[in-house]
């Protein structure tokens, strides 16, 4: 009897983990929505019962199409990815605007390769797009196979290659990734 009760715990700790993991993966899911239904919604009151139940439609549609979390992601990692996203962010929308106004701003395209770090498609398309949304640059495709990113930078005198290592270290303390000593700074 005794015996059986070893395999038995352990199967019951691996099913609870489990259980914690997917809850853990429905409230982000839910809150990420909630917050977007917030934004779209410009915070309306009357808009919070539809918004809800969108929220929860949108959390089983994600679920159906991406299942479980092979990531997890580290609240301190991604908290401090925040901030640096949203400055990334707009200076990229000013980087644009600037681009269009001033003529004299200078725009040399080129298409480089990125050694990508990271590991999992998750973090790999989280990094895809935001780098997409950093100044002068727009992700064009991941090889997966060769470990490498290909972006179009709009100035090839912009400093992408150390925005890209910065980026890369901020989504892998977000994942919880450590990053090969040897690879891009």
């Amino acid at each position: 009897m005794r015996e059986a009760a070893g395999p038995e715990r352990r199967g019951a700790r691996r099913l609870l983990r489990r259980g914690a993991v997917m809850l853990g993966d429905f409230v982000l899911r839910a809150l990420v929505l909630a917050l977007v239904w917030w934004a779209i919604s410009e915070g309306q009151r009357e808009a919070a019962g539809f918004g809800a139940v969108m929220v929860l439609l949108a959390v089983a549609v994600s679920f159906a199409l991406a299942p479980g979390s092979t990531f997890a992601l580290r609240p301190l990692g991604f908290a401090q990815f925040v901030p640096f996203f949203l400055w990334q962010s707009l200076r990229g929308g000013f980087d644009v605007v600037r681009r269009a106004v001033d003529p004299r701003m200078p725009l040399s395209p080129t298409v480089i390769s990125y050694p990508l770090r990271l590991q999992g498609r998750v973090p790999r398309v989280a990094m895809a797009l935001t780098l997409s949304l950093m100044p002068g640059t727009l992700a064009v495709r991941i090889h997966g196979q060769e470990n490498l990113i290909r972006i179009h930078v709009l100035d090839d005198q912009l400093p992408v290659t150390a925005a890209m290592a910065a980026l890369e270290n901020r989504l892998a303390a977000a994942f919880g990734q450590r990053l090969d000593a040897g690879s891009p700074s």
